[in-house]
């Protein structure tokens, strides 16, 4: 089931129409894969050594325009525990006590290394793994992802800042009504969508929690009985 998952990838969503980004979304709220053409990555090899397809959540078409060097970028969202159960007892799991993030690095190698195989051989194409921790850290292609968005809505109202003054050097734009007012959009937008993935992270790990603690109905001949 993709419930949780689900709610995080529809504030991904929600972010990106809200910065005026084009997407498609390759699964449905109700967690059913859409078998959507755009978000088709390639084949990677399943059982048996059998070639499947290999579908990402989220493409972005056109992303130079948001400061990305590929043109197309596909989007896999992942909610990752930091404790698991061992042999019925909770540990922290990939070392994430003393290795913080290390959740995420795991996430991130064994999507990258399925994503790297569907991918062999494409050109201006990259994948972003939106992967984020029950505790809330995010990894950092999800964070570019979000301030990406952020630069773009900010450069559509406000006009694209000049050179010099993105790249922070030789400019003072302390006087320069211009870059005032692009940078209170960008910073407001910013913290309005990174509050709307967390939101979304919370409403995850509570739709999570009802899923495991929720009484489940069985069937004894003609009865339900519920657990």
């Amino acid at each position: 089931m993709y419930g949780s998952h689900n709610i995080i990838l529809k504030a991904v969503e929600e972010a990106a129409r809200d910065a005026g980004v084009v997407y498609s979304v390759g699964t449905t709220v109700r967690g059913r894969r859409t078998q959507l053409a755009d978000c088709r990555v390639g084949t990677i090899a399943g059982p048996g050594g059998v070639r499947r397809d290999k579908f990402a959540d989220i493409v972005f078409p056109d992303m130079t325009a948001c400061g990305y060097r590929a043109q197309r970028v596909y989007g896999d969202v992942t909610l990752r525990n930091v404790i698991g159960l061992h042999h019925n007892n909770l540990t922290v799991v990939h070392r994430a006590h003393s290795r913080p993030g290390g959740a995420l690095q795991h996430a991130v190698a064994e999507k990258t290394k399925m994503y790297d195989e569907a991918m062999r051989g494409r050109l201006n194409e990259e994948v972003a793994i939106l992967a984020i921790e029950t505790g809330g850290r995010m990894h950092s292609q999800f964070h570019r992802l979000i301030t990406a968005f952020a630069r773009f809505k900010a450069d559509k109202i406000a006009g694209p800042l000049p050179a010099n003054a993105r790249q922070g050097v030789g400019h003072n734009d302390s006087a320069d009504p211009a870059v005032k007012a692009h940078r209170a959009i960008y910073v407001r937008t910013k913290s309005s969508l990174m509050g709307r993935i967390q939101v979304a992270r919370v409403k995850s790990i509570a739709e999570r929690i009802m899923r495991i603690t929720m009484p489940h109905t069985r069937c004894t001949g003609n009865e339900a009985v519920s657990n």
